[in-house]
C-alpha cells in the first residue's frame, strides 16, 4: 500500500461494541420468530417461557460477563420450572416469568446434545457475516436438542417421572442426591402426598449427614410440613394434611 493509498476507515472499539449488542438483539429476535412462537414461548428480554398447565418451559440467553472487546458471547440455558413448587421453599409469589436458574431441571443446552459439551456462540461487531452463522446454529441446536427435550416434559407428571429415572450427567438436579430428592419432594407436595414427601427428605437428611446444603433440606421439610399447597395461605396442625 503507498502512502497515498486512503486507509479504509476502522471502527472503533466501542461502535463495534455496538454493533456486536444490535446482533444479538436481532438474534433474539429471529430466535423467537423462526423457533420459539411456534411453541408457544413468549419473549421478555432475554428469557423466553412457553406455560403449560402444571409447569413452564424455559429458555434463557446468557451473555458472558467476560466477552472479547468488540463481541457478544453467549450460552443458552434451559429449564423446566414446575407450577406451585415454589411455595415448598418461600413466599415469593409465583412468577410468570422464572429464570432457569429457578427451575425444578435445568440444564445447559449443550448438556441435551450428544456430546455434552459446553457450547458458547460469539458474536463481533468487526464481523457482521457470523450473525447468519451464528443464528443457524442456535436454531439447529434448539430444534434438535431443547425441544425434544422439553416435549418430553410437558407435565408435572412427566418431570416427576424424570427426576425419578436414571441421573443424566449435565442436568440439575442430579449431580446432587440431596438436591434431587428434594425436587422429588417438592413435586410429591405440591401433587397433595404430603407423607411422601415429608419421608423421602427424612431419609434423604438421615443418608447425606455430612452432605452440605442440609439447612436447605430441612428449611424445605419445616415449610412441607407446615404448609398446606392446596389451600392458599392454609397452614395444616402438626403436619396433619
Amino acid at each position: 500500500m503507498s502512502p497515498n493509498t486512503p486507509v479504509p476507515n476502522k471502527m472503533s472499539i466501542a461502535d463495534a461494541k455496538k454493533q456486536a449488542r444490535n446482533q444479538y438483539r436481532r438474534l433474539l429476535t429471529a430466535v423467537r420468530k423462526d423457533v420459539l412462537a411456534d411453541y408457544g414461548f413468549v419473549q421478555k428480554g432475554v428469557l423466553f417461557v412457553a406455560p403449560h398447565e402444571t409447569v413452564k418451559w424455559v429458555v434463557g440467553f446468557q451473555a458472558s460477563q467476560w466477552p472479547g472487546p468488540t463481541a457478544v458471547d453467549f450460552t443458552i440455558n434451559c429449564g423446566v420450572y414446575i407450577n406451585g413448587v415454589a411455595k415448598a421453599y418461600s413466599d415469593r409469589p409465583e412468577p410468570d416469568y422464572p429464570d432457569p436458574a429457578d427451575c425444578s431441571i435445568e440444564t445447559r443446552i449443550a448438556g441435551l446434545s450428544p456430546s455434552r459439551f459446553d457450547k458458547w456462540w460469539i458474536l463481533d461487531g468487526n464481523d457482521s457475516s457470523l450473525l447468519a452463522v451464528v443464528c443457524d446454529d442456535v436454531t439447529r441446536h434448539l430444534r434438535d436438542f431443547a425441544l425434544p427435550f422439553f416435549e418430553s416434559i410437558a407435565s408435572i407428571d412427566d418431570a416427576y417421572n424424570f427426576l425419578l429415572g436414571a441421573p443424566i450427567q449435565g442436568i440439575r438436579p442430579f449431580a446432587s442426591p440431596i438436591r434431587r430428592e428434594e425436587a422429588i419432594a417438592s413435586i410429591e407436595w405440591t401433587l397433595g402426598d404430603r407423607d411422601a414427601a415429608c419421608a423421602r427428605l427424612l431419609s434423604a437428611i438421615e443418608q447425606n449427614a455430612k452432605s452440605p446444603g442440609l439447612d436447605t433440606t430441612r428449611h424445605v421439610l419445616a415449610r412441607i410440613v407446615a404448609i398446606n399447597p392446596n389451600a392458599e395461605g392454609e397452614h395444616a396442625p402438626n403436619g396433619s394434611q
